[in-house]
């Protein structure tokens, strides 16, 4: 699949599948290999959702270990992601029941440039 399709296409953003608030959101960057970034619709300089993938720059951070990486936790959460893309809703309740299974944690709120892949 060429993931780039999915890259500047809008997605709505909901905390739980009965939610009535939407969050605008957009896609800036897909790759399995890097990760996923969508930010908000009107303001691309504030992060949604971030995911990073194993060959991210910030893994070579030091408060992202590389030893520490999952690969097929990861492919799994991205997987997901993209299917929600696609779909053209990512359901945040979703992702943190997925993270929660696989890490038994939940997803970070606020994320910043320094937790995305692609930035603006």
């Amino acid at each position: 699949m060429n993931y780039e399709e999915l890259e500047n296409i809008p997605v709505d953003f909901v905390e739980f599948k009965d939610s009535t608030k939407v969050i605008k959101g957009k896609v800036v960057g897909c790759d399995p290999s890097v990760g996923v970034t969508v930010v908000y619709a009107n303001n691309p300089k504030r992060y949604l959702l971030c995911l990073l993938g194993e060959l991210a720059p910030q893994r070579k951070d030091k408060n992202h270990r590389v030893g520490s990486f999952d690969k097929k936790g990861n492919l799994a959460t991205f997987n997901l992601l993209v299917k929600q893309i696609k779909a053209g809703v990512i359901i945040n309740d979703d992702l943190d029941t997925l993270i929660m299974k696989l890490y038994g944690g939940r997803c970070g709120n606020d994320p910043t440039l320094d937790d995305c892949a692609f930035g603006q």
